[in-house]
């Protein structure tokens, strides 16, 4: 249990470019985002996106890319928004729902697409995540 008014976030590891590294799974978050130090080198296609902080502030947004990564071996892809203003990439709630993951609360995993189950889920106090909103106009 987390004392009152802390804040928690749940991460998934994943490898990408011949490294282990961590994403948040975000439910409520409405679009994926990657930092900028992940995508350095790659393919960016500038975007006219707006992204908003749950407290308010503009993020800004520096592109679009395209993410390739394996969860326990197995292959993903997924359109993100590259921002500088993050230090982990951002799962929202569409890459679950569009690789059908159930997420058990209870025990500390998470099934894709009914067959991978993942269990290097693990919780972290304290952590200051945005939670950008969108312009439904602006979807990917």
């Amino acid at each position: 249990m987390f004392p009152s008014g802390s804040s928690s976030v749940v991460y998934i590891d994943f490898n990408f470019k011949d490294h282990t590294t961590q994403a948040m799974l975000h439910s409520g978050c409405e679009v994926c985002l990657c930092p900028l130090h992940m995508r350095k080198n790659a393919k960016t296609i500038p975007a006219k996106t707006e992204l908003l902080a749950v407290n308010g502030p503009r993020i800004w947004v520096i592109g679009l890319t395209r993410m390739f990564f394996t969860i326990d071996g197995v292959y993903f892809q997924t359109d993100m928004y590259v921002l500088d203003d993050i230090s982990e990439m951002m799962l929202r709630i569409n890459f679950m729902c569009k690789h059908e993951c159930e997420w058990l609360f209870a025990e500390s995993r998470i099934v894709i697409f009914q067959c991978l189950s993942v269990r290097h889920i693990y919780v972290c106090q304290g952590i200051c995540s945005h939670t950008p909103r969108y312009d439904s106009k602006m979807c990917l």
